[in-house]
């Protein structure tokens, strides 16, 4: 190995070894700044000047500190590196001229001049189209991601949720006819009756995905309008009358005279079907569903509260998501496919907004939808 200094001696005999050196420095596409042990710069490229949007006298006089980004939690560990190795390679935010900040890849390392001198090169990379082609492939995946586990759930339900119904509808057919064949029509109006259930059923399944598939492939569109979202509350809940009847259930509404807000009608009903459908199939006979609005300066948020069998923190998690398949029969072994709560999350989200479960077992669950006020 040749010894350092033989090595200086022999770089410094290198012809025209200072002009290569500098023509490498001036020409690099990357930002090189030699800094000085106490952060100030000493010397600049061309490329520098050009990233950072300043002259190199003033690069010079804002120095090392004044082109990093102090909030960056990463930017300790430069320093902590470089002490302990005497070099950092990473990314960091460093901040132009104007303001703007920007994500870089540096090269740093403290090295000796030939005067024993400490000083430290700095080769800086712009890495903000790297960064947005590493977002958009982050994005994608994600899209991906959905998109496969929403083919998942359609093909769950296809599978699952509509052949019952369907089975029961093939099944109480044929033994109508057996019984009409056999002129004993004792049991038909009960066949029928669990037939128009079943077809029923299979209605709202179908319903369900035609709107989910149509939301999720952009065909569903979106159409706010200025509407009173007390009337709409009433106007669903009156669709739902005779199925709380049926287990007792009562409704009671807390709803201001006049709630305006700015929505898709469709899709707000939408919810509002879902989450009172939820209520009443996991209400106990007798329990009662109570629906209220709060309005401030920035948000409507509608809450839906019932008495009924509630939800555990570990199913809670699962609730508005298609890569978890969770559904569960309702107080009277009512059927459920999961879809309808992941329909509602998308509706709401489409109006910039949120929603939210609190529930707690054996007491009840509320949901909470926001969308902005006007």
């Amino acid at each position: 190995m040749i010894a350092k200094t033989e090595e200086n001696q022999l770089e410094s005999d290198l012809p025209g070894s200072d002009n290569l050196y500098r023509m490498f420095f001036m020409n690099s596409l990357d930002a090189v700044l030699l800094t000085a042990p106490d952060g100030s710069i000493l010397d600049v490229n061309p490329a520098a000047c050009k990233m950072f949007g300043r002259t190199a006298e003033e690069l010079c006089q804002v120095g090392r500190g004044g082109l990093m980004d102090t909030a960056d939690p990463r930017l300790q560990r430069v320093s902590e590196e470089r002490e302990v190795s005497g070099a950092f390679f990473g990314e960091l935010n460093c901040i132009r001229k104007d303001g703007t900040k920007f994500p870089v890849e540096i090269a740093s390392a403290i090295y000796k001049d030939a005067y024993g001198e400490t000083h430290t090169s700095m080769i800086i990379r712009d890495i903000t189209e790297r960064k947005a082609i590493e977002n958009a492939l982050k994005e994608n995946q994600h899209h991906l991601h959905e998109m496969i586990a929403t083919k998942d759930k359609m093909l769950s339900i296809i599978a699952h949720d509509l052949r019952g119904p369907f089975n029961a509808i093939f099944g109480f057919s044929d033994l109508i006819v057996s019984e009409i064949n056999q002129q004993e029509y004792g049991d038909v109006l009960k066949y029928a009756m669990i037939i128009k259930q079943s077809s029923q059923r299979a209605t709202n399944l179908l319903n369900g995905l035609l709107q989910w598939s149509r939301s999720q492939t952009g065909h569903l569109l979106f159409k706010p309008e200025y509407m009173d979202m007390g009337a709409l509350i009433i106007e669903i809940k009156e669709l739902f009358i005779d199925s709380a009847r049926q287990k007792s259930i009562r409704f009671v509404s807390k709803l201001p005279p006049d709630v305006p807000v700015f929505a898709d009608k469709a899709m707000i009903s939408t919810v509002l079907r879902n989450l009172i459908s939820n209520a009443i199939k996991y209400t106990n006979a007798g329990g009662e569903i109570e629906i209220s609005t709060e309005q401030n300066a920035d948000e409507l948020t509608v809450s839906l509260s019932d008495t009924g069998i509630g939800i555990s923190n570990e199913d809670m998690k699962k609730l508005f998501r298609l890569d978890a398949d969770f559904t569960t029969n309702g107080t009277q072994n009512e059927k459920g496919t999961g879809l309808g709560l992941i329909l509602c999350k998308d509706f709401i989200e489409k109006h910039q907004g949120k929603i939210r479960v609190k529930s707690e077992l054996g007491i009840g669950s509320t949901f909470f939808f926001t969308i902005p006020g006007i």
